[in-house]
């Protein structure tokens, strides 16, 4: 009974990490600064999202990710009110969304365009009508 229940657990820690190991190629022409996995769950189905903060030598893209298979569905290049953003090396990509997982907020905290304190961008998905939108907070 045992060794049933490990063999149980394997396989459930096995399909999970699918999503890990099957992660889109990443664009080589990109630093790439963090990545984080969401899973949320529409009518007991799993989907997953995946994003990729990355720099070039003068500006942060952000690419979000829908799978499995994996597509690319927006690459954000990354502005602060009309200006190219480079986010420092050390960002932090959080993923989150509401309790219905229709909206995912994509963000990290960085100092862009006030020195005094961090300012927390955000790109948000709209699952519903399938767009995105940009915001910042302080």
């Amino acid at each position: 009974m045992k060794k049933l229940l490990l063999a149980l657990f394997c396989l459930l820690l096995t399909l999970n990490a699918n999503a890990w190991e099957e992660l889109p190629k990443d664009d080589p022409a990109l630093q790439v600064l963090d990545r984080d996995l969401v899973t949320v769950y529409k009518d007991e189905k799993e989907v997953y999202f995946y994003g990729v903060l990355s720099n070039t030598n003068d500006q942060t893209y952000l690419d979000v990710y829908q799978g499995l298979p994996w597509k690319r569905v927006y690459r954000w290049p990354v502005t602060f009110e009309g200006n190219k953003v480079k986010v420092r090396d050390r960002a932090v990509l959080h993923i989150s969304n509401d309790e219905e997982g229709e909206t995912l907020y994509f963000y990290w905290n960085d100092f862009v365009g006030y020195a005094e304190a961090a300012v927390r961008q955000s790109l948000v998905y709209d699952r519903r009508t399938g767009k995105f939108t940009t915001t910042w907070s302080d």
